[in-house]
């Protein structure tokens, strides 16, 4: 392994991940926020779910196509 590559996942571990973290919690970001609210009760999705929920963003976005939203934004 090269030392490039130790250092630089040493660097995420002890920065990156923290930093997103941190963020996170401070900075709680719903579905209702980015996406039309139609478009997550037609999928069955509470616009008040964080999108941090992986499990449940996973879930959605398997759901849906790209143009599935663009038709809903462009109605």
């Amino acid at each position: 392994m090269d030392i490039l590559d130790d250092l630089l996942g040493q660097q995420v571990i002890e920065t990156i991940i923290p930093a997103i973290s941190i963020l996170r919690e401070r900075h709680r970001v719903a579905f209702a926020t980015l996406l039309n609210q139609e478009i997550l009760f037609s999928k069955g999705v509470c616009p008040e779910i964080e999108i941090s929920d992986l499990v449940r963003s996973d879930e959605f976005f398997d759901a849906i196509t790209f143009k599935y939203v663009l038709d809903a934004y462009l109605i």
